[in-house]
């Protein structure tokens, strides 16, 4: 591959990466239809005197993955809340693999015209959006019990927290948009 993402100096001898070429084809397929209306790709090229298509709307990408880097010996089982190999018990687990951002990213602005926003993580994007608002209200308003309130404390931890067990930093968030200029405040690495 000539992606200088991949350029082999940057991995130690015997280092598989993971490339998913139906990632960057459902990639271009929902970028181009948010920012010329149409799925094809690459978008045909208007003739003189015909209208430019448009598209608009967003995208919204929540899983797990490295921000930075390119995924590699992901693909794992998960059985019990705790990961296997994929080669156990075939059928009886889940099977999942880490979701190369920097790909979809860079994918998504190959496209003229769309915008992203992020990676960011999850906890970091959970508390952009007002969840430990959200949550204090939720305790002051209608959490009777002492119990209630400390399980609201403890779901807060678990979305947006970091730490061993928690979502907020093994999850990541990331935007693609058609829009062509940035909401007020944006600040080019994290949401408005």
């Amino acid at each position: 591959m000539s992606d200088l993402r991949y350029k082999k100096s940057q991995f130690a001898p015997g280092t598989r990466i993971e490339i998913s070429a139906a990632s960057i084809q459902l990639i271009h397929s929902i970028t181009s239809l948010l920012v010329n209306g149409n799925r094809t790709f690459p978008t045909p090229t208007a003739q003189p005197g015909e209208a430019v298509p448009s598209g608009s709307g967003s995208a919204l990408i929540i899983d797990y993955g490295p921000i930075d880097g390119i995924p590699s010996h992901s693909l794992r089982g998960i059985s019990g809340h705790k990961f296997t190999s994929p080669f156990e018990n075939p059928g009886k687990q889940d099977l999942t693999a880490d979701v190369d951002f920097g790909c979809i990213k860079d994918t998504a602005l190959s496209i003229p015209g769309a915008r992203v926003s992020g990676p960011i993580s999850q906890g970091d994007w959970l508390m952009n959006m007002g969840l430990a608002f959200r949550a204090d209200r939720m305790i002051k308003t209608s959490a009777s019990t002492e119990d209630k309130k400390e399980g609201i404390r403890r779901d807060l931890q678990r979305l947006a927290g970091k730490g061993d067990g928690e979502m907020g930093g093994v999850y990541n968030v990331m935007a693609i948009t058609s829009r062509e200029a940035p909401s007020e405040g944006f600040s080019g690495k994290s949401f408005p």
